[in-house]
This record gives C-alpha cells, sequence and structure tokens, in this order.
C-alpha cells in the first residue's frame, strides 16, 4: 500500500494519492483534495475528505496530531522570544493609561510574573541581586511616579481653567466618544491632530471634562 502524502502550500493543506501507473512503472502524484493550514483534527462533516479512504483518513489523523503539536510549538517559541519586548511595551502603556489596570488583571500578571520567576529559577537563571544604591533609587524613581500618578482633587478655578482648554476641541471629543474611544485614546488622537496645543491635555483634566461638559448635557436632552 502506497502512503498518503501531506503538504503544506501557503494556507492549504494537500491531501496527495500517491497512483501506480503500470504502463510507466512509475508512481504518479495526484491532489485528492485540501484542507485548511489551521485545521487541527478531522472535521465533521468530512466535507470534501470523503474523497479520502478510511486508511487515508487515519494517515490523516496522524499528520494532524503532528501538525498540530509543531502549530503550539510555534506559538509558543514567538510567545518566548517576543516576551521582553512584550513586557517593557506594557510597562509603557501603563504608564500612559494607569486607570485602565483592574485587580483581575493586575492579579493575572502577578501570577504569571510569579511563574516565569520560579520556572527560570528552576532552569539556573535567578533574578539577578541590586546593590542597595541601584535599590534606594528605583525605590525614588517609584515613590515620585505614586505621587504623579495621584488623582488631582480640582478647585473651581482648576475646572474653568480645564473647560477652557477644551472647549476649543469638543467636537473632536463628542465624536471620538461617540466612537468608543477610552479618555487616554482620546488625548492621544489629540496630540496626533494638533501636536504641541493638545500636549497640555491630561488624562484627569479632560476626564473632569467630559463629565461636566458632555455627559451632563447629554442626560439633560
Amino acid at each position: 500500500n502506497l502512503i498518503m502524502q501531506f503538504r503544506l502550500m501557503g494556507k492549504r493543506i494537500q491531501c496527495i494519492r500517491t497512483n501506480y501507473n503500470p504502463n510507466t512503472k512509475k508512481t504518479e502524484p495526484i491532489m485528492v483534495c485540501s484542507i485548511s493550514s489551521s485545521t487541527v483534527a478531522i472535521p465533521e462533516p468530512l466535507g470534501d475528505l470523503e474523497k479520502l479512504t478510511e486508511q487515508e483518513l487515519l494517515e490523516l489523523k496522524g499528520f494532524l496530531n503532528y501538525h498540530s503539536r509543531n502549530l503550539e510549538y510555534q506559538r509558543l517559541a514567538t510567545a518566548f522570544y517576543s516576551a521582553p519586548a512584550i513586557l517593557q511595551d506594557t510597562c509603557s502603556y501603563i504608564g500612559f493609561s494607569s486607570s485602565e489596570i483592574t485587580e483581575e488583571w493586575a492579579d493575572m500578571v502577578w501570577n504569571s510574573i510569579d511563574k516565569i520567576r520560579k520556572e527560570l529559577k528552576a532552569y539556573g537563571f535567578p533574578k539577578p541581586k541590586v546593590d542597595k544604591e541601584t535599590s534606594k533609587k528605583v525605590a525614588v524613581q517609584l515613590t515620585e511616579k505614586k505621587q504623579a500618578d495621584k488623582p488631582v482633587k480640582h478647585s473651581e478655578k482648576t475646572i474653568q481653567q480645564t473647560k477652557s482648554v477644551f472647549a476649543d476641541f469638543h467636537s473632536e471629543i463628542v465624536s471620538l466618544l461617540d466612537k468608543g474611544k477610552t479618555v487616554s485614546q482620546i488625548i492621544e488622537e489629540l496630540k496626533i491632530t494638533h501636536g504641541e496645543e493638545a500636549e497640555q491635555f491630561t488624562y484627569n483634566g479632560l476626564r473632569s471634562y467630559i463629565r461636566r461638559n458632555i455627559k451632563e448635557t447629554k442626560s439633560n436632552e
């Protein structure tokens, strides 16, 4: 019995049957059908795979088992090599939009960090020791960041200033809100569009403006 061949061609898996030609005394490959390269198990219903014999379906099942393991390996390898950059980007995004952090998200991140730490230590890569001077500098930086991230209580004068700062961009802000943009995303959009004019915008300032001048107006309509 001739073994079925399976070839990855672009986004398809080709199922190729090898027939023996008695006239030429040679084998001839014939593509019977093809399936998506994302397939990891025999689908139900079979569809085009009905063209395969029971033996060929068994061979396809074995190939898909190998294929699914290979896809999972590639996925994990991509995550492994991307991890440092992703963690750096996550830190940067937190700096832009710390208000979007939830307890559930933070718990998942801490659990993941704890697992990574244990795995690295188990394989001989414990956390590097940091000298006292460096630890002190990091502690100072964290304290300054926490102070900067604290919510600001606005006086009536501050509220009036906030109102005047954002008033010229009122229609754009309303339009972006209608598109489902978050406060952080709106600030980024305005900075891209208006450059230096929008550099003074802050998260707390825009949030206060939206609450006092947009949401209240809509609720009164």
